[in-house]
């Protein structure tokens, strides 16, 4: 009994993380070819596919709740007083820049609106704590 147990187990759990790396590859592969969500939403109503609307999520910050539909982590790296920031699940340049503002204003111009963008002090996050502080 605990044999089938376990072959079930492995089983599930082979099939959910080979789930994710096929996502996982998906994205990326959209990402390369420059695919946005709106346009996969396009190609399904043209197929006449039924998909789910997109649901805003919400972040509070600071005591003020914010709704996004996208969510983005970001890597900044500095390298001789020269900030360069990619992707962080694509490794895709975005933008760089010799000024932190200056950064954040590109990153800024290319995500959509709605778009969160994050970028954790571990991945050079704290290189723009003093531009969030300005707010």
């Amino acid at each position: 009994m605990e044999i089938i147990f376990f072959l079930l187990l492995g089983a599930a759990t082979g099939f959910w993380i080979a789930q994710h790396m096929y996502m996982g590859a998906l994205r990326n592969i959209l990402d390369a070819l420059d695919v946005s969500d709106d346009d996969l939403r396009k190609v399904a109503e043209e197929l006449d596919i039924t998909v789910p609307p997109k649901q805003p999520q919400t972040v509070e910050i600071d005591g003020e709740t914010f709704e996004y539909d996208e969510y983005v982590e970001v890597r900044v790296e500095k390298v001789d007083n020269v900030f360069f920031a990619y992707r962080d699940d694509t490794d895709v340049f975005i933008a760089q820049s010799n000024d932190a503002d200056e950064l954040v204003e590109a990153l800024a111009n290319h995500f959509p609106a709605r778009t969160r963008v994050n970028i954790d002090p571990a991945n050079g996050g704290k290189y723009l704590q003093d531009v969030a502080e300005k707010g």
